[in-house]
């Protein structure tokens, strides 16, 4: 829906005819946060929530916009609300885990990419952070799993590649077991 600017133009006019409608806020705001105005975003997401209460993905999408913004707070309080309604969308968890390693909460960064990975195996992004995560927190072997896996799900992910080869050094493994 946001591959042009007629589509803009759209949402614009719907809201001119009816501006309580809380899709068309919603879908301004993700038209709008793709093309990088994310505080503009921000507003058509808090109207799309104060027009529709229960708009979970509005609040997720809110979240994000907060996050990008670096209101690390502000974006776990609203990420915290939509896992409790919506707590089998892997993406909630892993921007609520990307929150909180942001004010060093480690511990619940874990348990929310942890179950990003659980509701998404395949999500190599979630290993890698949580790899990530892992080896900040003096978990070695748990990251080394992280980012081998998350090479498997995705071979060319340059950064799982590194973070695996520093981890290995870390471990003092040199790489003859495990490796993908």
């Amino acid at each position: 829906i946001c591959k042009t600017s007629d589509a803009i133009g759209h949402l614009e006019q719907a809201l001119r005819l009816k501006p309580d409608f809380a899709d068309a806020h919603y879908n301004l705001g993700n038209c709008l946060s793709v093309m990088g105005k994310v505080p503009e975003a921000i507003v058509h997401y808090e109207q799309a929530i104060r027009f529709q209460p229960d708009f979970s993905e509005a609040r997720k999408n809110l979240g994000l916009a907060l996050l990008l913004q670096g209101n690390s707070d502000a974006a776990i309080g609203l990420l915290e609300q939509v896992v409790r309604v919506n707590s089998d969308d892997f993406t909630v968890h892993y921007y609520l885990a990307n929150a909180l390693v942001q004010v060093g909460r480690t511990g619940d960064a874990i348990a929310h990419y942890e179950q990003a990975t659980r509701l998404k195996p395949d999500f190599a992004e979630a290993h890698y952070e949580l790899g990530s995560v892992l080896a900040r927190s003096g978990r070695t072997q748990g990251a080394i799993a992280e980012y081998l896996q998350a090479l498997r799900i995705r071979p060319d992910y340059p950064e799982a590649r590194a973070a695996l080869e520093q981890a290995r050094l870390q471990a003092n493994d040199p790489g003859n077991r495990n490796r993908p």
